[in-house]
């Protein structure tokens, strides 16, 4: 017996539960004001030894509460997939769903999909998960969505000593 997947929501106002029925949604998400839920879809890829790879990206859109009606949207990856593991961060104020990679590596990868453009971009960082190389494993990434950062530091030497203190502090 498999488990059942169930999102729960609670009328304020009534004071009532309702109870939609769900299967595995990996994130739940705000689409535009209506409940979204993203899936990454894996399949083998007999080229990688056996790996698993991400082919497809699905987002589900409840349009109907009462009804329970859910829309499917699907948005496939490259021709050969993508073989590291992502996370979905969430979607941004502009609509960009964003998946980043779990774990640290060099370059670690950020992507933003945008539904509405059919757009999907990759912003790569270089240097994180650096210091985890010499350990021969990785470390495990979190990102957040429409996080903002003041960065007008005059200095850089302050913003870079600032970074490897956060860092350092990680070690002990």
């Amino acid at each position: 017996m498999g488990f059942q997947y169930v999102i729960v929501c609670f009328d304020v106002k009534a004071e009532k539960f309702r109870f939609i029925d769900g299967w595995y949604i990996h994130q739940l998400i705000n689409y535009k004001g209506k409940l979204g839920g993203v899936n990454l879809h894996y399949e083998q890829h007999s080229e990688w030894n056996g790996g698993w790879y991400i082919r497809e990206l699905r987002l589900w859109v409840l349009e109907d509460v009462e009804k329970q009606e859910w829309s499917k949207y699907v948005y496939p990856f490259w021709e050969n997939g993508y073989r590291n593991p992502l996370s979905v961060v969430g979607m941004t104020m502009t609509s960009e769903i964003v998946l980043s990679e779990t774990w640290g590596s060099r370059p670690y990868n950020v992507f933003y999909l945008s539904p509405e453009r059919k757009t999907f971009q990759c912003v790569n960082f270089q240097g994180v998960g650096a210091k985890h190389e010499k350990f021969n494993h990785c470390g495990i990434v979190y990102a957040f969505v429409d996080h903002v950062e003041d960065l007008s530091v005059n200095d850089a030497k302050q913003l870079k000593s600032s970074i490897y203190a956060l860092d350092r502090s990680l070690y002990v």
